[in-house]
């Protein structure tokens, strides 16, 4: 299923019960408090066994990338002559050592690290560039719509991978973790443009709307105050859906030759490439970040799905 697809299914806002407050507060016929959409959906994360899976998952990987390092004090730059291409387990190496005798449980850590700062970058520069286009499309409508959708559309003719490997390939100084997010970030808002044009079209017809124009809302509040917020579900999958998707690409980008090629900087697509070619002889090397590497796309699949859960409106409805 791709990004557009699954995020489409998030829909908008769970709307609020007739007669509940907005933000929460205290119904006043029967004495109880209710809770406020935001209470809800949060409320329904929180009871989705799915969701909480991938969100402890993902806990778990963060803490072994980021406070790992401060326990064990491993350089994975640190080169042992003497202990090269060790088994998992053998003179001090849990994980094994790789053919120049970097310690591999170092190079995971430093791996989910530089892995996550991929997805940092990427998130940073596609998400704003998805939501500002779509929102003018889609708000806007007419030629603005027809202009920069005819735009995402002419991207899209080309296989983003292929679209990926010319740019690594002829701005080699941009093979570092930060270059690779910044170049998946580039390129891989076009989804999101089109599931928040979507989302525009359908909500600037809603009555609100229509109140909010005849208040004399500006353009830009009612954007951002109302059309937005609504459109969040959508968006937020998208955010995890994309983020395992520019993992994912990264590592293949690696595996071909053009992803962070960078001295004693590594990342878990790096870790795997290198891998590939001792999988027979030494398959510690291939299978701990291959491991790794599906743990962390796992678990934001994991999250993503119980955020589209607790989004939608079919699923049970949490007592007030």
């Amino acid at each position: 299923m791709s990004s557009t697809q699954a995020a489409s299914t998030a829909g908008s806002v769970v709307p609020a019960e007739p007669g509940a407050p907005v933000g929460g507060g205290v119904d006043r016929e029967f004495g109880v408090r209710a809770r406020s959409q935001r209470q809800q959906i949060i409320r329904r994360f929180l009871h989705n066994k799915v969701g909480m899976s991938g969100l402890v998952l993902l806990a778990i990987m963060l803490l072994f990338g980021f406070v790992g390092p401060l326990i064990t004090g491993t350089d994975y730059a640190l080169q042992n002559r003497e202990a090269q291409s060790v088994p998992p387990g053998s003179d001090g190496y849990l994980l094994g050592s790789d053919a120049i005798g970097r310690d591999l449980l170092a190079g995971l850590m430093q791996g989910v690290q530089r892995t996550l700062l991929i997805v940092a970058v990427f998130m940073v520069i596609a998400l704003p560039l998805g939501l500002v286009i779509g929102a003018l499309a889609g708000y806007f409508g007419r030629w603005v719509d027809a202009t920069l959708m005819r735009l995402v559309d002419l991207v899209l003719t080309v296989p983003l991978l292929v679209v990926l490997i010319v740019v690594a390939s002829n701005f080699p100084e941009l093979r570092t973790p930060q270059g690779v997010g910044l170049i998946l970030g580039l390129f891989g808002w076009l989804d999101l443009a089109r599931i928040v044009r979507g989302q525009f079209l359908t909500l600037r017809e809603k009555e609100y709307v229509e109140a909010a124009h005849a208040l004399g809302a500006s353009d830009q509040r009612i954007i951002f105050r109302h059309l937005i917020p609504n459109a969040l579900g959508s968006i937020i999958v998208w955010v995890t859906l994309a983020a395992a998707t520019a993992i994912i690409l990264e590592a293949s980008l690696t595996y071909l030759g053009f992803g962070v090629n960078q001295a004693n900087a590594t990342s878990l697509g790096r870790l795997v490439s290198d891998g590939v070619q001792a999988a027979s002889t030494r398959p510690w090397l291939f299978y701990f970040p291959g491991g790794a590497l599906l743990l962390i796309v796992l678990a934001i699949n994991l999250i993503g799905d119980g955020i589209r859960d607790a989004f939608d409106p079919s699923q049970s409805r949490v007592r007030a």
